[in-house]
């Protein structure tokens, strides 16, 4: 199942990554530093309501797109360059500021992933030969997985380094793996041409 180029990126190379990133800004880094700012909460709660926002309007939107799409792992990529912008943006802007385009775009990063993930996934021939029922289930180990390494890599970086620094690793983590994800699915798709 993992052998499959395809699949294996994308497990390791797109969807833990995403759920890392995501449970590590919109969970825990993000609500802690507005708060440690002095940000009062319900300025914190209306900065998150903003990615449930473009999640809710978003989302179908990129769902009717990707399942008419042939080359979802493109729009996969582009979902993941959000989520780099979204670690750039805490860098680029301070307070409340930073925290509100962060979040934005890593609603525009979660509505084109999570839509495109599991599809993307459902059409690869390690699905078919696999099952579709444990290819879901894999699906959901893989991002239950990113999901717990979240707040560890953000409690390991808020150890070993500031969170500028710690961020700086995280965006060029998260920017090298969707760019072995991208490699590795254009491998896979023009080899599966080429048979």
């Amino acid at each position: 199942f993992l052998g499959d180029r395809r699949m294996g990126a994308l497990l390791l190379l797109n969807i833990i990554p995403c759920a890392l990133v995501t449970v590590c800004l919109f969970q825990f880094f993000i609500p802690v530093s507005l708060n440690q700012a002095g940000t009062n909460p319900a300025t914190i709660g209306r900065v998150f309501m903003l990615f449930c926002v473009v999640v809710m309007f978003l989302g179908p939107l990129c769902g009717r797109t990707l399942d008419h799409s042939a080359h979802k792992e493109r729009f996969l990529f582009a979902g993941q360059l959000a989520g780099v912008l979204s670690l750039i943006a805490l860098l680029w802007f301070d307070g409340v500021t930073g925290a509100t385009v962060s979040v934005l775009l890593l609603g525009v990063c979660n509505a084109i992933v999570t839509n495109g993930q599991g599809a993307f996934a459902l059409e690869l021939p390690a699905a078919a030969a696999f099952g579709r029922a444990r290819t879901m289930g894999g699906y959901n180990v893989a991002m239950r997985i990113g999901q717990v390494l979240g707040p560890m890599t953000l409690g390991i970086a808020a150890t070993l380094w500031n969170a500028g620094t710690g961020l700086t690793l995280l965006a060029v983590f998260l920017f090298g793996a969707g760019v072995l994800f991208f490699i590795a699915c254009f491998r896979g798709a023009r080899g599966r041409r080429h048979e």
